[in-house]
């Protein structure tokens, strides 16, 4: 098996550890959320962030090896290079008051890829790194069967992610 020398792998692929000189963006994150007594014992919550990311400057490597470095699609559903609207909605209803109390909770949140994702992929290596999109929710019951000094509390909690980041630690190859 014939390995070329380092200086070769050097001249062709450089010493740097991405793939493009320099990248910029620009994340923005708006939220809102109201909370209304719908009834003495049920309180709800409501809210809503936006979040969005903007790939501002891109400039690849110099070598032949990199000239078609990967650059974010305009896949957007509002604005931006990439961005996305969370919902978040919350609930708590105290049955009887000071003896058990029943609350809930669904979420999503958007977590864009890194400037060090975006940085490892080459067109070569583009296998259309999307955002992640988190989907959460949890539901709770609360027993006061003591006053303060003995309480029972179960919670249930569930994710689920769609289009997960992944990586290999200390690998060369970029993130899918």
């Amino acid at each position: 098996i014939h390995h070329p020398s380092p200086h070769i792998a050097a001249t062709s692929y450089g010493l740097e550890p991405y793939r493009v000189a320099y990248l910029e963006s620009f994340s923005l994150t708006l939220a809102a959320e109201e909370e209304l007594e719908l009834a003495e014992r049920l309180h709800l919550s409501a809210g809503v962030s936006y979040d969005a990311q903007w790939l501002l400057a891109f400039k690849e490597r110099r070598l032949l090896a990199y000239a078609d470095a990967y650059r974010a699609g305009g896949r957007s559903s509002l604005a931006g290079t990439r961005d996305g609207l969370n919902p978040v909605v919350g609930a708590v209803y105290a049955g009887r008051a000071g003896w058990w109390r029943v609350q809930g909770s669904l979420a999503r949140k958007t977590r864009f890829p890194t400037l060090g994702e975006y940085a490892k992929i080459d067109s070569l290596h583009d296998r259309g790194l999307k955002p992640e999109r988190i989907y959460s929710g949890s539901a709770g019951v609360d027993l006061d069967l003591g006053g303060e000094s003995l309480n029972w509390r179960a919670d249930y909690y569930y994710t689920a992610v769609l289009d997960r980041i992944e990586k290999i630690a200390g690998g060369a190859e970029p993130p899918v």
